[in-house]
């Protein structure tokens, strides 16, 4: 799969408070208000590139709308699918091809939504044994499932993660392939995954604080498809997992934005670090339940500070080689860098012994903290930018237990391994020793 990038640089989270520069972009950008309390906002990431001769493309340039997700992530995806008709799309028409409406889909979606609400919205919980975390569990078990049948993008995206589930449930690891395709759970996740990308693409052109939590859901719900897919995707040989980083970036630029409407809509100016909003709508909000949860989602500039750097600082040196023949720049050097505090805040955290969730939101979020010039480095497969990925896989192989994670850490950080440099060799035996720690430090949830 090809995605295309989704990052408006003028949206980079680093080290910015919203309610400075982010909402001022959100204002710059509000196309109208049509009633109180209902700003409709333009939500216009930039795209790499846009191929009109794709069918899943949804004649953007035609149509004058932005492209947020490239078209051939749609096309694969719907290539896999074994519904033919969501994959057609008359010339001319702007209308997003539905399934067929019959008995067996009826039971389909039924048992799909049966199994999330009772099994698969559990394991996106985060919570432990010793950390028990109703108000969370109640959120995905009830007021999403809830939320989700006022919206069908987000409905789908349920649909797409619970097939996702029941396929790894139900094929034993020693017989799934490397697509996954031979189970048809798995293609009947990739088909409510197709809808979802065109359905959501189309949302977050109008986002209004009416539809923020299920825009902001359903981008939570794409990153875990990422992850399920980035399970299943082929090894040999080995390429950067570009795919998985644009989705997941672009999937958590629109749960910012979802954020951030909200806010906007209401004029409240929300201390990240104490959030206690007057507003009651706010309140209620599930964006801002997760923003409570984890303030640093908001406000990232305590992930970005030089001390951060600590144990991994030494991979942003350069040796003679790399003077000579690494590309290097401002930009380069500063994309580099805060990976760097990243990595170094997250390890802080697990050398702390903090709640296993917090860590967990911290790792997953990877592709939502860096900035967009190191994921233009991991598509060119800079090998600089492959060791730091590899350091990021090297720390998810502690969350291995949670069913969409999985054994994806260890795999990539063999795949990367294979194409780095015998220059590489002591970076590589220190990347083992983490692979090797969170062996011995998995965390368990229910």
């Amino acid at each position: 799969m090809n995605i295309s990038s989704t990052i408006n640089p003028d949206l980079d989270t680093t080290g910015v408070k919203p309610k400075a520069k982010d909402v001022a972009i959100l204002k710059a950008n509000a196309t109208k208000i049509d009633e109180p309390g209902h700003v409709w906002v333009s939500w216009n990431p930039s795209s790499e590139s846009c191929d009109e001769n794709q069918p899943a493309c949804l004649k953007c340039k035609r149509h004058d709308v932005v492209c947020n997700y490239g078209p051939s992530i749609i096309k694969k995806i719907s290539d896999r699918s074994d519904m033919g008709s969501s994959t057609a799309e008359e010339p001319g028409t702007d209308k997003i091809p539905d399934f067929p409406e019959t008995a067996e889909r009826r039971l389909q979606e039924l048992t799909l939504l049966h199994h999330y609400t009772t099994n698969t919205s559990r394991t996106i919980s985060f919570t432990t044994s010793t950390n028990y975390d109703q108000a969370t569990i109640d959120m995905f078990t009830q007021t999403v499932p809830s939320i989700a049948l006022t919206n069908v993008a987000l409905l789908y995206s349920i649909y797409s993660i619970s097939s996702f589930h029941l396929n790894h449930s139900t094929i034993a690891p020693s017989t799934s392939t490397s697509t996954g395709t031979s189970n048809p759970s798995f293609l009947t996740a990739y088909t409510y995954l197709d809808q979802t990308l065109r359905l959501h693409r189309q949302e977050i052109q109008h986002l209004t604080p009416l539809t923020a939590d299920a825009i902001c859901l359903t981008s939570s719900n794409l990153r875990i498809c990422a992850f399920a897919m980035l399970q299943q995707r082929s090894r040999i040989p080995y390429t950067a997992p570009i795919d998985w980083l644009r989705i997941n970036r672009g999937a958590s630029m629109a749960f910012k934005a979802a954020c951030l409407c909200i806010v906007l809509s209401r004029d409240v100016d929300v201390d990240f670090h104490n959030i206690n909003p007057s507003e009651e709508a706010l309140k209620k909000s599930v964006a801002w339940m997760f923003v409570r949860r984890m303030p640093v989602l908001a406000d990232h500039s305590e992930i970005f500070v030089e001390a951060n750097a600590g144990k991994f600082a030494h991979l942003l040196r350069r040796t003679e080689g790399d003077l000579a023949s690494e590309e290097w720049d401002g930009e380069i050097e500063g994309a580099y860098r805060s990976t760097v505090c990243y990595l170094g805040y997250v390890y802080k955290h697990i050398e702390a012994k903090d709640d296993p969730a917090t860590i967990t939101r911290l790792l997953i979020g990877f592709p939502y903290f860096i900035e967009q010039r190191f994921v233009e480095l991991v598509a060119e497969e800079q090998p600089r930018a492959m060791v730091l990925l590899a350091v990021v896989f090297a720390l998810f192989v502690r969350i291995r237990k949670i069913w969409w994670i999985g054994n994806c850490g260890d795999k990539e950080v063999r795949g990367i391994f294979g194409m780095l440099g015998d220059e590489w060799g002591g970076v590589k035996e220190e990347i083992g020793d983490l692979v090797r720690e969170g062996e011995e430090d998995v965390y368990e949830f229910l």
